[in-house]
Formats: C-alpha cells, sequence, structure tokens
C-alpha cells in the first residue's frame, strides 16, 4: 500500500488594505498597508505616517512566506533588503553589505514600520517556528527573537473576542500581536511601552502600487 504524504496548504493574510492607527506616548499616526496575495506569494506596501508619510515600503514574501525582498523609501534616499535562506544583503547608495541569518526559517525585516508584525501570525503559521529573525534596516545586523502562541493571561479590549495571539520577546521587548484567525490580519499590536497599532479600516481592495524608478544613485526618481 502507497501512503501519499500531502503537504497542508500556506494560509495567506486575507488581501485588502489596511489602516492602522499608531499610538506613541508622544503622538498618534496612520498607517496604511496593502496585501496582495497572489500564486507566487504576498506582495505588500505600506505608507507608514499620514496625513504626511514618513516612510513607504514595498516587500516580497514567497510562496511559503518566507521574506526575500524589501526596499524602502525615506529622506530621498532607497534601502534595498535582499533575503536569501543564509543572508541578507543591504544596498543603499550605490554600498552594498551583508549579514549572516542564524535562524533562516523564519525571518523578518524590522524597520520600525507595521509589515514585518502585520505578516508574523502568517507567517509563524506557515513555518511553526519558535524564533524569528528579525533583520535590521538600521544596521546589517540581527535580533533573534523567541515566539509564542501561547494566550497572554489579559485579553485587551481592542481585540475581538474570538483573536489568536503571537508574542515576540525581542531581548527585553514583548511585543503581542493579536489577529484573527480567519484572516491572520492583526486587529491590535501592543508594542509595550505605550505603543500600540489598531486596525480601524479595512477595505477589499488589494492594489499594490507600482513601485517607482530608482536612479542609478539608487534614490527614487521624480
Amino acid at each position: 500500500m502507497f501512503y501519499a504524504v500531502v503537504a497542508a496548504a500556506i494560509a495567506y493574510p486575507t488581501g485588502g488594505t489596511y489602516t492602522y492607527q499608531v499610538q506613541t506616548p508622544d503622538a498618534a499616526f496612520m498607517s496604511t498597508i496593502v496585501i496582495a496575495p497572489d500564486a507566487d506569494g504576498v506582495r505588500t506596501h505600506e505608507t507608514f505616517g499620514a496625513p504626511t508619510p514618513i516612510a513607504e515600503t514595498d516587500q516580497q514574501f514567497d510562496s511559503d512566506l518566507a521574506q526575500r525582498s524589501f526596499v524602502a523609501a525615506q529622506h530621498g534616499k532607497t534601502l534595498t533588503i535582499e533575503v536569501s535562506p543564509t543572508a541578507a544583503h543591504y544596498s543603499i547608495d550605490g554600498h552594498s553589505v551583508n549579514a549572516t541569518l542564524d535562524h533562516p526559517v523564519c525571518t523578518l525585516i524590522d524597520d520600525n514600520v507595521l509589515t514585518s508584525v502585520v505578516m508574523l501570525p502568517a507567517v509563524v503559521q506557515a513555518t511553526h517556528a519558535t524564533q524569528c529573525t528579525f533583520v535590521l534596516s538600521t544596521a546589517p545586523r540581527t535580533i533573534v527573537a523567541d515566539l509564542s502562541t501561547t494566550p497572554p493571561a489579559t485579553h485587551p479590549p481592542q481585540a475581538a473576542a474570538s483573536d489568536l495571539a503571537v508574542t515576540a520577546q525581542i531581548g527585553a521587548i514583548t511585543e503581542i500581536v493579536w489577529y484573527d484567525p480567519q484572516t491572520l490580519i492583526p486587529d491590535y499590536i501592543d508594542f509595550g511601552h505605550g505603543q500600540s497599532a489598531t486596525l480601524t479600516n479595512r477595505s477589499p481592495s488589494a492594489v499594490v502600487p507600482t513601485p517607482m524608478p530608482l536612479r542609478a544613485d539608487g534614490a527614487r526618481a521624480n
């Protein structure tokens, strides 16, 4: 008798446009993320900061939800990070450098924007990872976070009663992502220290803007 081993289909986060209210001790602003799944994986576009954008990112995740690329435009400069199973390759202003990945099963770019934590529930469900390597965009180095899907003791009012949680312990920082198990989209993200992000609006539109062409120096063309 032959037994067929069928791999479970990987669930992608539901496509659409999601707006989050970001709260810090000093300021409040909005961030809008477009999530566009297709046969090749998931593409995202985030506009972080409103009414005046602070940064914009375009990110690509493969069909297994492994992160493969990250492009950020901020202050007239463009940073590109290409991710392989063993390294993250940084490129900005004609300069490049690599960072070694210690735990490649789960790798996300940490750019102080929301996309990495918004994608975290889907990535954890796809990989069953208990650790994740966060590649810092501000320097060619990585931080390994411990992950847990154990429900926290307190369920915040900003999260739906049916929401599940992923907790990322990054050094002394605890981040809790409360998400809808049906859509894999976070409703509420607690970054600790008075910082949070709450989903305030969603739309089924999942049109990712076409990235502007790059000049030879790596900056966005006007």
